[in-house]
């Protein structure tokens, strides 16, 4: 069970959510049970995630219940321009690559779908950051990756 402290409007709520990978959700928020469905909408279910989900620092009167574990470190920030001028694209989440849409040599505009990344039954498509000629495709179909794995290289800056 993952424990949160979530902020809404000035007030502060204490939220555990059970299983993400079950739906619909069981959430205990400040005591209360609740099921949650979740539903993508939209451009939502295409959209590339990068997930920045933080552990809750306990307030300073709370103490830490035994065998806690101890907090994650924060996802770095990366900012839009950063990631224009990038020359890899990284995997946002753990997962399993279903495709990869480019080769070497391909150019690419910016917002082209590079690959597909599944991840907790779920296609994410990994595009690109920036226009460009695709260097070195480092992934293949059905290849296992990590957060932060090199997917794809660039040649040269961004134009």
């Amino acid at each position: 069970m993952r424990s949160f402290r979530v902020r809404v409007s000035d007030k502060t709520y204490h939220v555990e959510v059970d299983d993400i990978s079950k739906s619909p959700l069981q959430v205990t928020v400040n005591g209360r049970s609740f099921t949650v469905e979740v539903e993508w909408q939209g451009a939502a279910s295409e959209a590339t995630v990068r997930p920045e989900i933080m552990p809750a620092k306990p307030a300073p009167e709370e103490a830490t219940p035994a065998g806690a574990r101890p907090a994650l470190p924060p996802t770095p920030q990366i900012s839009e321009s950063e990631r224009a001028s990038a020359a890899t694209v990284d995997a946002p989440m753990p997962g399993v690559i279903l495709e990869v849409r480019v080769k070497p040599g391909q150019t690419v505009s910016r917002g082209e779908e590079l690959c597909v990344l599944e991840a907790m039954k779920m296609r994410n498509s990994i595009r690109s950051p920036r226009e460009g000629e695709v260097l070195e495709v480092l992934v293949a179909a059905g290849a296992k990756v990590a957060y932060g794995d090199r997917l794809i290289r660039f040649a040269g800056p961004a134009s």
